[in-house]
């Protein structure tokens, strides 16, 4: 009697043990999933800010493209006349060169 009534505390240790440890491989199973989940979160939270810095790098940059075209536009509006004048100029005198004799 005495050895069955060891056999049956051995087996409920035993039975409690299992318990126990399945017990703890649930919670660390659990442990892992928030863990993921909140890497999960964070990575997303890390796209979407790039995303974000991403367009505004590129709206600077067709600013800044924008400013360079319109700098380089009145800069030609500028210029243009004077090269111009002096293209008209050139030609000009070289047709008063030619017309000069005969206009006299």
């Amino acid at each position: 009697m005495q050895k069955a009534s060891s056999d049956r505390s051995d087996d409920r240790a035993h039975a409690e043990d299992s318990h126990s440890r399945r017990r703890g491989a649930a919670t660390g199973a659990l442990a892992i999933a928030a863990l993921v989940a909140v890497t999960a979160a964070i990575v997303a939270a890390l796209v979407a800010i790039t995303a974000e810095l991403a367009l505004v790098a590129i709206t600077i940059l067709v600013v800044a493209i924008l400013a360079l075209i319109s700098t380089l536009e009145a800069a030609v509006l500028v210029v243009a006349p004077f090269l111009a004048r002096r293209a008209f100029g050139t030609t000009f005198a070289r047709l008063a060169e030619i017309l000069g004799p005969s206009l006299r």
